[in-house]
């Protein structure tokens, strides 16, 4: 039960702690920038998908929160699986969403990629090991995170930083 709150916490952590930041993404990636990225921004981001994520807002994330976000992608997913939105799936909307999900995981799709990764940074940014990662926790990784990117330290990941990490995070995924 810890692992499916730490991928869920992680989820988002791995978008701010640099696993988006290393991607290099020239265009816009809806709340990270474009271009350079500094820490104040980092911090900003980080704390906007804790707060997302913090649905109970309890200052935590914890069983309660994941709960609560896997019953909305259930319902998520249902509401994209049902295209004529009848409330019910057929098999040829369930065929189709299959078939879906197989061309993401053949091509790499999102979500396909870095799970155990996400479950063992999860792990580390619940330091106390309390099984609930407060505000500050989640900070605290995703600056990690930010700092082993940031090869120059001068306080901003540049594009050469981030294709440089995303570089290494390659090459790393390869060995395995």
């Amino acid at each position: 039960m810890a692992t499916a709150l730490m991928m869920s916490a992680l989820g988002a952590l791995a978008l701010t702690s640099g696993i988006a930041l290393a991607a290099g993404q020239p265009h816009d990636m809806g709340d990270h920038p474009m271009g350079d990225l500094t820490r104040a921004q980092a911090i900003a981001m980080a704390n906007g998908h804790f707060d997302r994520m913090d649905v109970n807002k309890d200052g935590k994330l914890d069983r309660a929160d994941r709960e609560a976000m896997h019953a909305r992608m259930a319902a998520e997913m249902f509401d994209r699986a049902d295209a004529n939105h009848d409330g019910m799936i057929s098999r040829d909307e369930w065929n189709a969403g299959a078939a879906k999900l197989a061309e993401m995981r053949e091509h790499g799709g999102p979500g396909m990629h870095g799970r155990p990764m996400m479950r063992h940074m999860g792990m580390m940014a619940d330091a106390d090991g309390d099984r609930a990662i407060t505000r500050e926790e989640f900070q605290k990784r995703a600056l990690e995170h930010f700092d082993r990117v940031d090869a120059n330290h001068d306080g901003t990941i540049s594009a050469a930083e981030r294709e440089q990490a995303h570089a290494a995070m390659r090459e790393h995924s390869e060995r395995k």
